[in-house]
């Protein structure tokens, strides 16, 4: 192996790649032909090919299969159809019937793996628990799994979850890993201080343009031969850019009379929830909404989801240990997200979703002393990033 392929000093000591057939490399792969290649420093694997620095390994390419780009797109149609002689490749309704959003060449959850007793990635020194992979690019992320039950692995892009991309993986409490200790503490870790947060699921109406003007052209964003014209002119098949959502909003306490000022900058965004390494979040979630919704949070430890049904309340508990600390190379505080998932691709279209700020301990911070003049939250797609002016 050339070192021009081998991890870099920074690098895992294994980097992931592909290798597939490439006489016609479309049709090849749609067919099924390829696979994952690991290159891994110098004593990392054993004879037989496994790695002697973790405990288990899993390969999953995320791949859209389409399967009329397939080879055997013709033979499929003569083998498997009730009449092939009627089929239309060109038809839009057959031609979407053979794409499949595809983990391993499975989809709607038939994937399923087990490990021993995480929650978080470690991906090229910085600390997470999602990855933005780009078409045709790879990862390499070791996780230590600490948080037992069944939970699900798979890609946060909305077309891809509406299309099954995702599968199981299921953590064990009956055996024992033999390593990752350095990831940091579990739950022992944290200590008696709480952040409470009041948080309700209600129903807006949601302008997309509040002011009418296309602050680009300066004109009237449904006038017509502006861009904007086709999202808001209003007519008998045309909703017009106002539209009913459900948001996050917080409260000053659980008897949810008096709301917390909004900052006009967060638009749609729920609250920030911010916590220190050490600390527990306790969100005392009310479904003010007419759907059964929740609060699934990402980057903390979480005991799993709990759905709340419209008129009801429940607290979520969610500890903030070591192992979800920002490591050496992060800023300080990392942003993750919260949102339902009560109907796994729709919530967040509906509007749940916010930011979650997650600290280095306080005694870690010191020496920075940094003073926040503004912080603004965006969202890009399933994605918080949380923006601080600073001096």
């Amino acid at each position: 192996m050339s070192g021009k392929y081998a991890p870099g000093k920074d690098d895992p000591n294994c980097l992931t790649w592909a290798y597939h057939s490439h006489v016609h490399s479309t049709r090849d792969q749609h067919a099924g032909l390829i696979g994952t290649l690991l290159t891994c420093k110098e004593g990392t694997l054993t004879s037989a090919g496994h790695r002697t620095d973790v405990d288990r390994e899993f390969a999953i390419i995320v791949f859209v299969i389409d399967e009329n780009e397939s080879w055997y797109i013709d033979e499929n149609i003569k083998t498997y159809t009730l009449q092939p002689e009627t089929v239309d490749k060109k038809d839009p309704d057959f031609i979407e019937s053979n794409v499949f959003h595809a983990m391993n060449g499975k989809i709607f959850l038939r994937l399923s793996v087990e490990m021993c007793k995480g929650d978080l990635a470690i991906t090229n020194g910085h600390r997470g628990d999602t990855v933005a992979l780009f078409p045709a690019t790879f990862m390499t992320t070791v996780m230590r799994a600490d948080n037992p039950g069944k939970w699900i692995f798979g890609c946060l892009v909305t077309n891809h979850i509406a299309g099954g991309m995702g599968m199981f993986y299921t953590v064990n409490d009956t055996c024992k890993p033999t390593l990752g200790g350095e990831f940091g503490k579990g739950l022992e870790s944290v200590g008696d201080t709480i952040r409470t947060y009041c948080v309700t699921a209600e129903e807006v109406e949601w302008n997309y343009a509040p002011t009418g003007m296309n602050m680009l052209t300066q004109k009237p964003i449904a006038e017509k031969g502006q861009e904007s014209h086709e999202y808001f002119k209003k007519g008998p098949d045309r909703i017009g850019g106002i539209y009913i959502k459900a948001v996050y909003k917080e409260y000053t306490d659980d008897t949810f009379q008096v709301e917390v000022e909004r900052d006009p900058v967060m638009g749609i965004l729920g609250p920030v929830i911010f916590a220190e390494v050490g600390e527990t979040i306790h969100v005392v979630f009310k479904n003010k909404a007419n759907r059964t919704y929740e609060m699934v949070p990402h980057g903390v430890f979480s005991f799993g989801a709990q759905e709340v049904k419209p008129g009801e309340t429940y607290t979520y508990v969610w500890p903030v240990p070591d192992r979800v600390s920002p490591l050496e190379k992060d800023d300080n505080c990392i942003t993750h997200m919260y949102s339902s998932f009560a109907s796994l691709d729709v919530d967040q279209h509906t509007g749940l979703v916010g930011p979650i700020v997650i600290c280095k301990r306080a005694i870690e911070v010191q020496i920075t002393q940094w003073c926040f003049i503004s912080q603004y939250c965006i969202m890009q797609t399933r994605k918080v990033v949380c923006v601080s002016n600073v001096i």
